[in-house]
């Protein structure tokens, strides 16, 4: 499995707070993020899933996937 990660910052330069949080992001939350995705994508193939709704509010809020429904409407677009 290949991931890519992007990190931005003036002039692209990468200065010692901004390696403290690339280096932070890589051994803790997207190390936790990727044993998730693996579980998930393993369950995907179950027979038993059924892709359910997203939640979406367009007030906002915590309980809201609005921003994946829109990037998944961009990413059609593109594809489109």
């Amino acid at each position: 499995m290949r991931v890519f990660r992007s990190f931005y910052s003036n002039n692209g330069e990468v200065d010692e707070t901004l390696q403290k949080v690339i280096d932070n992001d890589r051994e803790t939350t997207f190390q936790e993020d990727l044993d998730i995705v693996k579980e998930v994508q393993r369950g995907l193939n179950s027979r038993g899933y059924k892709p359910g709704p997203l939640m979406l509010n367009p007030d906002g809020g915590i309980n809201n996937e609005l921003p994946i429904y829109k990037l998944h409407e961009w990413l059609r677009a593109a594809v489109d």
